[in-house]
């Protein structure tokens, strides 16, 4: 009888620690907004697939934001599927505050996110979103632009992943531990 309790209460705590290793609290991202409170300067902590980004809307040339290659662009490992999916996230954050209808320095009602490697000349593809009466929608997901002419971009940074906390680490290895000590008792 003990043995059967003991079994279901380490079947419930490795299913509390699987739980708690396999999920995580979710963080919503957070507009920042300027002083006239219609006009966002950035957002935190923007997931886009399981990775978190800070986005800051900045005014200026591709070339002076990403260096001569536009492969430095934000999103060059995925191209155009990772650029659209950053597309939606951005646009998801700027929608979930009605108030802001434009988005930077300049207060632009658009912005660019670039991803094409290899530009004609000065030109670049990139995606294109901007505000309408419906709100902010991706416009054209593959125009071409001049890369030294400034406009508002949306400039991604990678914010670190956040280590699983120790004390879940220790209460996993004591329910291992109890583990083995019930297995050595059985024997």
């Amino acid at each position: 009888m003990k043995l059967i309790k003991f079994k279901a209460a380490l079947t419930t705590g490795v299913i509390a620690v699987g739980l708690l290793l396999g999920t995580s609290t979710a963080n919503a991202a957070v507009v920042n907004i300027d002083g006239t409170g219609t006009n966002a300067t950035g957002i935190e902590d923007l997931q886009v697939g399981v990775l978190f980004y800070n986005v800051e809307f900045v005014f200026d040339s591709a070339r002076t934001l990403y260096g001569d290659l536009p492969g430095d662009f934000p999103f060059p490992e995925g191209r155009l599927p990772s650029v659209v999916d950053a597309n939606a996230a951005v646009n998801a954050a700027l929608n979930g505050v009605p108030s802001v209808v434009t988005v930077g320095p300049v207060t632009s009602s658009n912005y660019f996110i670039g991803f094409e490697s290899e530009p004609v000349g000065p030109v670049v593809i990139h995606t294109d979103s901007s505000f309408a009466s419906s709100g902010w929608t991706l416009d054209d997901p593959g125009s071409a632009f001049n890369y030294d002419a400034d406009a508002t971009y949306a400039d991604f940074t990678l914010v670190s992943q956040v280590p699983v906390p120790a004390a879940v680490w220790l209460f996993g290895s004591g329910l291992l531990g109890l583990v083995g000590m019930a297995r050595r008792k059985n024997a």
